[in-house]
């Protein structure tokens, strides 16, 4: 078993481990989201054959945001892809 200091909850990791946790909980709700409001956006579309292009787009537009972000994060600070979001979900 690993030690205390060791530990994801750890002081040391404390922040991390909290900021990725809820990271990933905004994630899971914003696909949620998307989840619950597709009948009705494929209803004002005017049809449920385009229903899948509404999962495949958002998917598309997460994976090209999450190639984007990684290389932003590659070159150089990790706090300014994160702290736009944040502040794009507050704004919106």
């Amino acid at each position: 078993m690993s030690s205390p200091s060791q530990s994801i909850f750890s002081p040391r990791y404390f922040a991390l481990s909290i900021g990725i946790i809820l990271s990933v909980m905004a994630v899971g709700f914003e696909g949620l989201s998307v989840t619950t409001i597709a009948p009705s956006i494929a209803s004002d579309l005017n049809g449920l054959n385009l229903f899948g292009w509404i999962f495949s787009t958002y998917l598309l537009a997460q994976i090209i945001g999450t190639l984007v972000v990684g290389r932003i994060i590659d070159k150089g600070d990790p706090q300014f892809p994160l702290l736009s979001h944040f502040f794009c979900l507050l704004s919106g």
